[in-house]
């Protein structure tokens, strides 16, 4: 048996065809679960008359809004028909996704432009909608990426597989029953079994802070958060040959 002789097409696709494919799997994956895909467009950031950011919308009737302590501080860049979030060090101006659900597991994924030499500390934290309990959080320090439970049931810590000049990073995080399990930039998954207790049933995710508290200075770092993902439902790391995990990779792989 010979191998097939690769496809060839001689003339170019369109480019709604060829940038559509990878968006549209990530867009089917949000529906399926009920989660939020905020993209890092211009129009995705509505402003207020004066210019400020009033929050990030996932083109339906769900949006991110500034904290409470972001009020007046939050700064949106845009560039090349892209935008994002600006997370400065030991300044509060981050937004949260209220009244999520997550379900059994959820699956979070960040796209973010690091900082030349500073950590971006806090990228995203699950927080209970009511008070107390404990939260999940993802945070990036000099010597790599956490993901912690802080009841203390799963804390995963992995070094930071950054290459030099990578323009965009993207990290996946699930956490569920099974434990916990990060992936970041097209790299094997790393995981931490435990068995957890059950996620709140409701929660907000903070984007690049901790907290509506103020202060908590030292979790705030310097970042540009370009995309969130959330799956509520879904460990997608549980197998990393799963359509979830791959739909996520190549949305990366395209917008590098």
């Amino acid at each position: 048996m010979t191998d097939a002789a690769p496809i060839q097409i001689d003339r170019d696709l369109p480019e709604a065809i060829l940038a559509d494919a990878p968006a549209a799997a990530v867009a089917a994956l949000v529906r399926a679960s009920g989660g939020v895909w905020l993209r890092g467009r211009p129009e995705d950031f509505p402003r207020a008359p004066d210019g400020a950011p009033e929050g990030w919308s996932a083109g339906d009737d769900r949006r991110a809004i500034p904290t409470d302590p972001a009020q007046g501080q939050v700064i949106v860049a845009e560039a090349e028909g892209q935008a994002g979030l600006v997370c400065r060090t030991g300044l509060h101006g981050g937004m949260v996704l209220t009244d999520l659900a997550p379900g059994r597991a959820i699956t979070l994924a960040v796209v973010w432009h690091p900082h030349r030499t500073e950590p971006a500390r806090t990228l995203l934290c699950l927080n209970p909608s009511a008070a107390g309990g404990a939260y999940l959080f993802l945070s990036h320090g000099e010597d790599g990426f956490t993901l912690k439970d802080t009841a203390e049931q799963a804390v995963l810590t992995v070094p930071d597989a950054r290459r030099d000049g990578a323009p965009a990073r993207m990290l996946v995080v699930s956490a569920g029953p099974s434990g916990l399990a990060l992936w970041q930039d097209g790299g094997a998954v790393v995981r931490a079994p435990a068995e957890m207790d059950p996620l709140p049933a409701r929660a907000d995710l903070f984007i690049g802070c901790r907290s509506q508290r103020r202060g908590l200075a030292k979790t705030l770092g310097a970042s540009l958060i370009r995309e969130v993902i959330v799956l509520p439902g879904q460990q997608a790391l549980s197998d990393e040959t799963g359509p979830a995990l791959a739909a996520l990779a190549a949305h990366f792989r395209w917008g590098l």
